[in-house]
């Protein structure tokens, strides 16, 4: 832990103290009071939901195998919330409810039964807030988003006894939330509450109260959360479809009710709608910056269809700090922005002025991207700035977010310290697109500036970049003779290398036989191997094009990538 970082750390664990102790005495007063609010009569309205749905999978329910986070279990009978889960993140899948869409697309009165079968069973072991897993704030939520989407389902035939039991622990899910909610951690468990309350308030119309402030509230959350560009405030793009997926049903509800949604709920709608598209390379997915892995390409087409506008994406989305670069069938994104803030950072990456490319459907250039099944050893990896197609100095990250022991487990490892300055400038014309950034990451710990420049030009052809390594006002660093640096340029797994006989030449052959040549006057390239982490089937071997050299020799390096005739 560096010295400077000391008084932030000291903060930071202040803050999150004060948060953990104002929660442990809500949850002592809930515990009290045994939230004996009001409860609501009946459910009015039963929102769609907007996940994609398999029937499949409800056959595999009915037969007691649960497949979530890639993790099969077979529960030989049992209730699924009573054997022992194989990972963390297979019981939160569990205990949200997500998956009541497979039986709800199977539909008939078999999968009303497994339906209604399971929330009986959730609600004989976890009917009580506890501080286990299945009521953290977050799982609460979207399991309330859940039965509320789904209760149709989970009613059908059901005998008086249980329904007045589910509309109880209806009422007790409201309460819990409505008391958790201002102490939830920022970012998405915290808009997820709010959500939540949001749909309890269109779907019991007024019995539990509050519907005003639940939707006053939400539109705060909204506005904290969802940036003037359409981006989340976490810089991760994987983010917007899933809450697009939560308030485009809720959209449909105040029609339904005759009512209008404010402006706020609104616009946020609108500039999700329109970040989304920006963030997609040629093949459709998300460029892989600050925490994403998979695109989850159902969801973008599901919420993109209710998308009015359909405009071309802008060129640059500044207050969420990315660059994009469009020209004939080339696709360039740049991360141009600060680390985002406190505990949103969780799951932020060093990654800064990374770019990722995509010539037609196909991906030539990317960044390692978050694990699709994390676990702790392959997160940190992915976080690192070697994971990203950018330049690292002397095999030191750009940000500083590891800690160990106790202090790192309880601030989970939240972005402490790195980039405080990153400037962008932009030179477009009719036919070239040009972005120069810089970021200071680098100067506590070296002295040293990085300020990568990239030229899109010849209708997205070629790709032309300079990394230059200089003190802050120009000059050579004051250790340049001992700095080194490695300029890294991650290939897609399914990009073929060809060195040529130039030495200083690689062609890289792409789906369909298109081919581009990289190229690097000032330094020999070399290939070494990388890993893929962003893939549902788990991590794949790739390689990875390194420019590595001393500062003192080298304080700029350039280099191009240039498309090939056939």
């Amino acid at each position: 832990m560096a010295f400077a970082d000391q008084p932030k750390i000291l903060g930071l664990t202040l803050a999150e103290s004060w948060r953990r102790l104002r929660g442990r005495a809500l949850l002592a007063g809930r515990e009290r009071l045994r939230l004996s609010s009001a409860t609501p009569e009946r459910l009015d309205l039963a929102p769609p939901d907007l996940s994609t749905a398999d029937p499949t999978v409800a056959q595999e329910i009915y037969s007691g195998i649960f497949f979530f986070a890639g993790q099969c279990v077979d529960t030989e009978g049992q209730s699924p919330f009573a054997v022992e889960p194989p990972t963390s993140k297979w019981e939160q899948e569990l205990h949200s409810f997500g998956w009541l869409c497979h039986l709800e697309a199977a539909g008939g009165p078999l999968s009303a039964n497994n339906a209604q079968a399971l929330v009986r069973d959730w609600l004989a072991l976890n009917a009580r807030p506890s501080r286990s897993l299945a009521w953290r704030v977050d799982i609460a939520a979207e399991r309330l988003i859940s039965w509320f989407s789904h209760s149709v389902l989970i009613l059908e035939n059901a005998d008086l006894g249980f329904y007045r039991q589910f509309l109880k622990s209806i009422g007790q899910h409201i309460r819990y939330l409505q008391r958790n909610v201002s102490e939830a951690p920022a970012g998405m468990p915290r808009l997820a509450a709010r959500i939540a309350l949001a749909y309890a308030a269109v779907c019991t119309l007024e019995q539990t109260g509050g519907t005003n402030t639940a939707l006053t509230r939400l539109d705060i959350e909204l506005s904290h959360q969802i940036l003037p560009d359409g981006g989340h405030v976490s810089r991760n793009a994987t983010l917007l479809p899933r809450i697009l997926a939560w308030l485009l049903p809720l959209r449909q509800s105040f029609v339904t009710l005759g009512t209008a949604p404010s402006a706020e709920f609104v616009s946020a709608v609108d500039r999700m709608l329109t970040a989304i598209r920006f963030y997609r390379l040629g093949d459709g997915g998300f460029a892989r910056f600050n925490g994403v892995s998979v695109t989850p390409n159902d969801m973008v087409a599901t919420v993109l269809r209710y998308d009015d506008v359909r405009g071309e994406p802008s060129n640059e989305a500044a207050y969420s700090g990315y660059q994009r670069m469009a020209l004939g069938a080339t696709i360039v994104m740049m991360d141009s922005g600060m680390p985002p803030p406190g505990e949103v950072s969780r799951a932020a990456h060093a990654g800064c002025l990374s770019f990722e490319m995509s010539s037609g459907k196909s991906p030539l250039i990317v960044n390692c991207g978050a694990p699709f099944f994390p676990d702790h050893e392959s997160t940190a990896a992915a976080r690192s700035t070697a994971a990203h197609s950018t330049a690292i100095v002397n095999d030191t990250s750009s940000c500083r977010f590891k800690l160990d022991g106790v202090i790192g487990r309880y601030l989970g490892n939240r972005i402490i310290g790195g980039p405080q300055v990153v400037t962008c400038k932009r030179e477009d014309g009719d036919s070239v697109r040009a972005v120069t950034a810089s970021h200071d990451g680098y100067v506590r710990g070296f002295g040293i500036v990085h300020e990568r420049h990239l030229v899109l030009d010849e209708d997205g052809a070629r790709l032309s970049g300079r990394d230059s390594f200089l003190a802050p006002k120009g000059k050579l660093p004051r250790n340049a003779e001992r700095d080194r640096v490695a300029v890294r340029f991650h290939l897609h797994p399914s990009v073929r290398v060809e060195e040529l006989e130039t030495g200083s030449d690689l062609l890289l052959w792409m789906g369909g036989g298109e081919a581009w040549k990289f190229t690097s006057p000032q330094v020999v390239p070399q290939l070494e191997e990388s890993i893929f982490f962003a893939s549902a089937g788990g991590p794949k071997r790739t390689m990875q094009i390194v420019l590595e050299a001393g500062v003192a020799e080298h304080a700029q390096i350039g280099w191009s990538l240039e498309r090939q005739q056939s």
